[in-house]
């Protein structure tokens, strides 16, 4: 599931809906769970895949774009191999946040297989933390679908699948300003 391939498949099929229902058609009233209703339970399910695409895209690929390989991912694996901060000072941004780092370094400790499996965490993170935030404010329903356009924007599953530090950063602004 690609980024724009999917926002065409979610556009067509909000547009549908919309259609569908103009023409005096509702949709039936039955509850798949007692708190939700077939609408939403459907766009978790769409959050859902979207988001199991992520982590597979970013756990079956290396890191391979530079400032996962030459700031994170170098000083991930100095501060693992040595236990200290000190050989941080002679690597390329030695003032840039330890946040990343430190993450990889717990990674690299449990072994080097799944060390983009974070950003994917953060994605989800942030979908969650929208979501959670526009329920109080305009329902569940359109929280989700607004949660669902965050997570089908293109931008933010490549960003989610590589290892720089937009994603997390994004996350955090986004978290505190809400």
């Amino acid at each position: 599931l690609t980024g724009v391939g999917v926002t065409y498949v979610i556009l067509s099929i909000g547009i549908a809906g919309l259609l569908w229902r103009r023409k005096g058609a509702i949709l039936p009233n039955t509850t798949l769970h007692p708190n939700l209703s077939a609408i939403q339970i459907f766009l978790i399910g769409l959050i859902g895949i979207l988001i199991a695409a992520v982590f597979e895209r970013a756990i079956y690929m290396p890191p391979y774009v530079w400032d996962s390989l030459a700031i994170w991912g170098l000083k991930g694996k100095l501060i693992a191999a040595t236990g200290n901060l000190a050989l941080l000072a002679q690597t390329a941004h030695p003032f840039y946040p330890l946040n990343i780092p430190l993450q990889l370094t717990f990674l690299y400790w449990l072994g080097e297989n799944y060390l983009q499996i974070i950003f994917p965490v953060y994605l989800l993170s942030l979908a969650l933390v929208v979501s959670a935030n526009l329920q109080r404010i305009v329902g569940t329903t359109l929280a989700l679908a607004c949660s669902l356009f965050l997570v089908v924007t293109p931008i933010a599953q490549y960003q989610a699948t590589i290892a720089y530090a937009n994603l997390p950063f994004g996350f955090y602004y986004v978290a505190s300003a809400i």
